[in-house]
């Protein structure tokens, strides 16, 4: 555009040159503020097919069609937003617009949360967890499902290291049995192996947190229940290794264990553990509110 023109007679060339589909409200935009003339050069670049080969929608371009933002960054925006929806081929909303155009103006890659698609609350503590910088790419190559997706988003909310579990290897319960190990400043190590189904994986956890030693029982060849009978004699100081194999009958185990401790003390059960997990879950209130 020459550079003697006025920036009334430069945008009424624009104005002439748009799009005819989205002409009234690309010229609606451009006419909206006092746009310095490269700002104006930018929208109408991203505006109007006929300079740079695209153009996005009007809408979109709206939500960072602003005059604090320099006119290289506009572009920067609106070409992540077209990148993005090429590369990952979805149609982004004005919603996830208004976040990308955050992640850019900041320097931050937005692709994690186009690809997985994540909502409003997903993709505020995916900015969370570019604040605590977070190597989102790390998992890009991965196919997380939402139940997966979603431990992961806890863990961030909930300020443990998410790298510990956010693998495609752990179903989505394993990922809560290492986050909740996390949460409890256990040793994970001890169980995090993914030979160790969700359920074995908290009996060791809950050993863990009772402070005894589980070696006697990290086995995944033992059964929830069998750990379970096992960490209850490990409490009440009984000699484990008579229970030499993975062959024992959990509840016939756990009754003449509660007949030896009957008068002395009553052995918790199962649920007594899982009632302090209760804690776990006002620990979630109060984050999420």
């Amino acid at each position: 555009m020459a550079e003697n023109k006025s920036r009334a007679e430069i945008l009424d060339e624009m104005v002439e040159r748009l799009d005819k589909i989205h002409a009234e409200k690309a010229s609606t935009l451009l006419k909206s503020k006092e746009y310095s003339i490269s700002q104006l050069e930018a929208l109408f670049a991203l505006l109007n097919p006929n300079d740079l080969g695209f153009y996005l929608d009007p809408e979109i371009v709206s939500v960072f069609a602003y005059k604090f933002i320099p006119a290289n960054t506009m572009l920067a925006i609106g070409k992540t937003i077209l990148q993005l929806q090429v590369s990952l081929d979805v149609e982004v909303s004005k919603e996830e617009a208004k976040d990308i155009a955050k992640c850019v103006y900041y320097q931050k890659d937005p692709s994690f949360m186009i690809k997985f698609g994540l909502d409003q609350k997903d993709r505020n503590t995916y900015m969370l967890g570019l604040e605590r910088n977070v190597n989102f790419d790390a998992y890009m190559s991965q196919e997380f499902n939402p139940a997966q997706l979603q431990q992961i988003m806890d863990g961030i909310r909930l300020g443990v290291d998410v790298s510990k579990y956010a693998r495609e290897g752990y179903s989505w319960e394993q990922m809560a049995q290492i986050k909740m190990g996390l949460l409890r400043n256990v040793d994970i190590s001890a169980y995090s192996d993914p030979k160790f189904t969700s359920e074995q994986m908290e009996q060791l956890r809950f050993g863990l947190q009772q402070g005894i030693d589980v070696t006697n029982y990290k086995d995944p060849e033992y059964t929830p229940e069998q750990m379970f009978v096992l960490r209850q004699m490990i409490i009440a100081h009984k000699d484990v290794t008579v229970l030499t194999n993975a062959r024992f009958d959990a509840d016939q185990e756990y009754q003449k264990l509660q007949r030896q401790q009957r008068g002395i003390a009553e052995i918790p059960d199962q649920n007594a553990m899982i009632e302090k997990e209760k804690n776990l879950k006002i620990m979630h209130k109060e984050v999420y509110e």
